[in-house]
């Protein structure tokens, strides 16, 4: 056999080899996924056989699926270790093959895996993946029934465009109908002119007798062709009403199916914001009961070592919010039971004769506390004498406390008066307040179940939005009817009534100096001010500058207790506006922002969103500290600029791990920008140095400054390297800072020079070198009580286009500004020595400048700068010149640039004598 048939022979042998060995393969992993649930150890042999026999040639799919059934065995077998070793291997087969349901199905079980080896962390990661992948296959599935929906309805749009046109062929075939009876009508008249004719031939008897059957025969085929014509036409008109009609029976059948369908999607909507809401009140009291204990029972054992003190008055404020917050947490707990009685028709009234003055004056009392702080005076205006009503009494204090507390939390001034009418046989009780008012629009709807009149994420005041619901349902059930009236921004009336009753009233079982407030509202929670603050951010610079953003109270002091470190430093802020404030200040430098997002006005979204304007996330850490949880929410946060996202409630230890790494990673982010400033990865449209690629850059108009010290090599010769060292340390480390204040950022530090780039004007990058002349001459000052020489410094600034970008290599790169700009500038530099100036500026930097620096520049003239084409016109600038020189110069302004002028147009002998004067 010849040798190229030999070598086609054995590749063709081991192709049908390999194909056999795939589909053995294959078909051992179809068995193992069928007996898995029933025999995982026999399912874990059919894997491995499988896997031994697999081959580069295999898709991703059949690594996918050998590794997830793999590790499925193993976790059946509670082999957690190997079962998720097993789904970590596989991971990226599955995300290669873009198996979504497999996807899914890896996360649940690596989640599950890691849960029973106790690994919190992997188990929340996988989890979370699971839970947002999950989300996202929900989303397709109701976008594909929506476009299966959108497709119905454009069938039937079309169906009934034929039908339509279906009727426009009817009456054309009407219209044809009625033009061949005209041609028969003609056809007849014209057979009758020659019937005419030919019996004129004929005996006037024949002709007479012709003449009556032709007539007769006429009348008959006239009489059926109307009568025929009638019934068409009139089966055409029939046919179109009718179809009409059914058209327009199936436009209002799909109005209402599309009404009703948008009136449940609002309804689940509401419902969903009524959840998000109940879950953010609940959650909160939760959160602060944890919170608080946690950080009770750590001082209590430091205490008891020795190792801090616990005052009384720290235990009985940590106690007395924890009682609040569980009295809360009860309120919303007993709403939530009542509307769930009202709803299975299971709340059983106690009616009696009541006297409901009495109620009214206990509900007064007891609200006293929820006023306070307010300029609020709570009136009780009822009449001399009210009759009784039949009535439960607990539930009609019940709904008293419900519209007093509105009424008192909707307002912070002016009064809450409370009155009563008696109207036929029902007794009319009025609550008025000078409040915030409610929108028209709004005003129907706040009685109904999960309706509140705001219930965004920033609303003002918190709520679960089921008490007016409540009261409604209680006010219907004793037999009256509850209402309001209400004029936005200047206050609202609540009515109800209740029947009068016949007997007498029963003494009532509560007593004003009996009955516990605090078992009725959480009133007792101690007062909070936010600590204002202080100097310790400039008098310790090594302290972690930490800023809570909560308009709770209590978590803050939640957040508190578990930051009470000396290594931390605390700032609060109770809602997003002063938050935002503080950030601003330029004294106060933070570290890390724990943010709500629940706040009144501005919702903690807005707030980071704020900031992320200024403050990338490796330099000012976000975390969302919130009851919201759930997936969409997580997702809106770190798309809007957090870092992280932490749900109530939580315990210490997770709060502070959690802490631990953002602080540990915006250390390394602020070690990082110490090589590349953080203006340059902005500039990019980078959020953080390890987004930045080689090749990366981006082109700008720029003001550049470029200084550096005069006769340096002179200076460095008669010192020793060590001292060289130190004298261009201490020479920047003065000149940087100044550099930062004025919005600019050191490009590079070139020994005993500076090049800075100021991206917003050139009149930053002048005040920057006025302000750097003024810093060297308080620095020389030092050096001269020292013995040591001066120093001077030249200061060129050029403005113009240029590219800053990352070149290098793949192993080695470095941020550089490339353009011609910076060559300029570094000749702007060069000049001043020549001209005995301190700051030189170009044309173009000195036309965008304001007029505030014109009294302290002077025009010197055109200059062939090396490198240019065309002479550029240079200005100096000595307002960074010591006082007296700045004086003179001043004064001799106007000679000077008479004598330039008279310079520039060749009259030698006046501009020689002009600047002899000077």
């Amino acid at each position: 056999m010849r040798p190229d048939r030999l070598i086609l022979s054995l590749l063709f042998c081991c192709f049908l080899t390999v194909v056999a060995v795939g589909q053995s393969s294959v078909s051992l992993l179809k068995q193992a996924g069928d007996i898995i649930e029933s025999s995982p150890s026999e399912a874990q042999v059919l894997v491995q056989k499988a896997l031994s026999q697999s081959r580069e040639g295999h898709s991703s799919s059949f690594f996918a699926e050998a590794y997830y059934l793999d590790g499925w065995s193993h976790l059946l077998l509670n082999q957690s270790i190997r079962g998720t070793k097993a789904l970590e291997r596989g991971l990226p087969y599955v995300q290669q093959s873009a198996d979504t349901s497999l996807l899914l199905d890896y996360y649940q079980q690596l989640a599950h895996g890691y849960l029973l080896r106790n690994n919190e962390e992997k188990f929340h990661l996988y989890d979370s993946r699971y839970n947002v992948l999950a989300q996202q296959l929900l989303v397709r599935k109701k976008q594909s029934n929506l476009d299966s929906l959108n497709e119905q309805l454009v069938a039937e749009q079309e169906l009934s465009s034929s039908i339509q046109q279906e009727a426009i062929q009817s009456r054309q075939q009407v219209d044809s109908a009625q033009e061949l009876l005209t041609l028969q009508n003609e056809e007849l008249l014209r057979q009758n002119l020659e019937l005419t004719e030919l019996q004129m031939k004929i005996t006037e008897a024949d002709k007479q007798k012709m003449e009556v059957e032709l007539a007769a025969e006429k009348q008959q085929k006239i009489f059926q062709l109307r009568t025929a014509a009638s019934i068409i036409l009139s089966l055409l008109v029939i046919g179109f009403f009718l179809i009409r009609y059914q058209r327009k029976a199936r436009q209002r059948e799909l109005a209402i199916e599309r009404e009703r369908s948008d009136k449940l999607e609002q309804i689940d909507k509401l419902k969903d914001q009524f959840l998000a809401n109940t879950s953010h009140e609940l959650r909160t009291p939760l959160n602060g009961i944890i919170g608080l204990t946690e950080g009770l029972i750590d001082r209590l054992n430091e205490h008891r070592s020795g190792q801090s003190e616990l005052s009384a008055e720290d235990l009985d404020t940590n106690l007395r919010l924890v009682v609040a917050s569980g009295r809360r947490l009860g309120s919303l707990v007993n709403d939530l039971l009542d509307f769930s009685r009202i709803r299975n028709a299971d709340l059983i009234l106690r009616k009696k004769p009541t006297d409901l003055p009495s109620i009214i004056k206990v509900v007064l009392k007891v609200s006293e506390p929820l006023a306070k702080g307010k300029s609020l005076e709570l009136t009780n205006d009822l009449p001399e004498f009210l009759p009784p009503v039949l009535a439960d009494e607990d539930r009609v204090m019940q709904v008293l406390h419900n519209l007093i507390g509105n009424a008192i939390k909707f307002s912070n001034s002016g009064e809450i008066r409370v009155s009563a009418t008696h109207i036929n046989d029902m007794i009319r009780v009025e609550v008025q307040d000078n409040g915030i008012g409610i929108d028209s629009e709004k005003l129907q709807d706040i009685f109904e179940a999960f309706q509140q009149a705001d219930g965004s994420i920033s609303r003002s005041y918190s709520g679960s939005g089921l008490g007016l619901s409540i009261s409604k349902s209680l006010v219907e059930q004793h037999g009256g009817k509850i209402w309001a009236t209400s004029v936005l921004g200047e206050g609202s009336t609540f009515y109800f009534t209740l029947p009068v009753s016949t007997e007498a009233a029963v003494e009532s079982e509560l007593s004003i100096s009996e009955l516990p407030v605090s078992t009725l509202f959480p009133t007792d929670t101690p007062d909070f001010h936010p600590e204002p603050p202080g100097q310790a951010s400039i008098n310790n610079p090594d302290q972690i500058r930490i800023l809570i953003v909560d308009d709770e109270p209590i978590n803050h002091q939640v957040l508190r207790q578990h930051l009470r470190s000396p290594r931390f430093e605390v700032h609060s802020a109770m809602n997003g506006a002063g938050a935002i404030s503080l950030i601003r200040e330029a004294e106060i430098r933070f570290d890390l922002v724990l943010l709500d997002v629940m706040m009144p006005g501005m919702s903690g979204y807005e707030v980071a969103q704020n900031i992320r304007t200024t403050f990338l996330p490796s330099e000012l850490p976000i975390i969302m500290v919130t009851a919201k949880n759930q997936v969409s929410d997580l997702v809106q946060g770190l798309q809007i600029g957090a870092n992280d996202y932490l749900a109530k409630p939580f315990t210490k230890d997770e709060f502070l791990a959690r802490l631990s790494t953002h602080l540990n990673l915006q250390r390394i982010s602020n070690a990082t920008k110490r090589f590349v400033p953080t203006e340059f990865i902005r500039t990019l449209g980078k959020e953080t140095i390890t987004d930045v690629q080689l090749g990366d850059f981006s082109s700008q108009e720029i003001s550049v400054l470029f200084t550096d010290i005069r006769e340096y090599t002179s200076i460095a010769e008669q010192l020793s390297p060590a001292d060289n060292f130190k004298l261009v340390k201490s020479y920047s480390a003065r000149m940087g800072p100044i550099i930062q204040q004025n919005r600019g950022f050191v490009n590079q530090y070139l020994g005993d020079g500076i090049m800075a780039l100021f991206q917003h004007s050139p009149a930053d990058a002048l005040q920057a070198a006025i302000d750097m002349q003024k810093e060297l001459g308080k620095y020389n000052q030092e050096r001269e009580a020292k013995g040591r020489e001066q120093l001077r410094v030249g200061m060129g600034i050029h403005t113009g286009p240029l590219v800053m970008g990352i070149i290098g290599d793949e192993l080695r790169s470095d941020p550089a500004v490339i353009s011609d700009t910076v060559n300029t500038t570094a000749r702007l530099e060069g000049l001043t020595k020549y001209f005995g100036a301190n700051i030189l500026l170009s044309e173009e930097s000195f036309s965008i400048l304001n007029t505030a620096f014109a009294t302290h520049t002077r025009y010197l003239g055109l200059v062939q700068v090396k490198g240019r084409r065309k002479p550029m016109g240079i200005f100096e600038c000595f307002a960074g010149d010591d006082d007296n020189l700045k004086e003179l110069k001043c004064d001799s302004l106007g000679i000077f640039s008479e004598s330039l002028d008279a310079f520039l147009k060749g009259e030698m002998d006046q501009a020689a004598s002009g600047f002899r004067e000077i």
